[in-house]
């Protein structure tokens, strides 16, 4: 028995122009029957610090970014998270040019070629093991410029710093969300 969709909670700054805040919650009609391919991931704290550290995105989406096929199984690559200011510096030697500027809201990862979400992974996690033995959501794939190319980093949504926005759209303090 599916879970379908009750409430969609879009952020009210989100800009379809430039992606930020590009982050929604679903409250669903029951709770999630969990499966091999359906389990829960813990939310970061305000505090995780995972550039530096390989992490994992999975996806639906194509292989390549123009001639690619979408996937009929889920695929999954580890991907490096690296920090803004580098971010920012690789996303400048692309079409976006010198100016561009990287929102606080996102965080960067992949480099390596043929390594990265692309087109129809918008919105699936990325997920980084931490030293409590858990995953933690640190990002949700954004946006990118085409798919795997070398030294273009894949952006994603930066989940802790929407930690109040779901705290206030849920009613509850963060850490009800955390493991007891």
């Amino acid at each position: 028995d599916a879970a379908h969709t009750l409430n969609i909670f879009i952020h009210q700054y989100f800009r379809n122009s430039s992606l930020w805040n590009d982050v929604a919650l679903l409250e669903l009609t029951r709770p999630v029957s969990f499966a091999p391919h359906i389990s829960p991931i813990c939310l970061p704290k305000l505090e995780d610090v995972y550039e530096g550290n390989s992490c994992v995105v999975t996806g639906w989406g194509k292989d390549a970014y123009r001639t690619g096929k979408f996937a009929n199984i889920m695929k999954e690559v580890n991907v490096p998270v690296i920090d803004n200011p580098t971010c920012q510096n690789l996303l400048r030697q692309t079409r976006l040019g010198r100016y561009f500027r990287l929102h606080e809201g996102f965080i960067c990862a992949g480099t390596e070629d043929g390594v990265d979400s692309c087109k129809g992974d918008g919105g699936g996690p990325l997920s980084c093991y931490s030293a409590d033995g858990r995953y933690h959501l640190a990002g949700l794939v954004a946006w990118g410029i085409d798919c795997g190319t070398p030294d273009v980093p894949g952006v994603y949504v930066r989940v802790a710093k929407y930690l109040d926005w779901i705290s206030e759209v849920t009613r509850l303090p963060i850490s009800e969300f955390y493991p007891k």
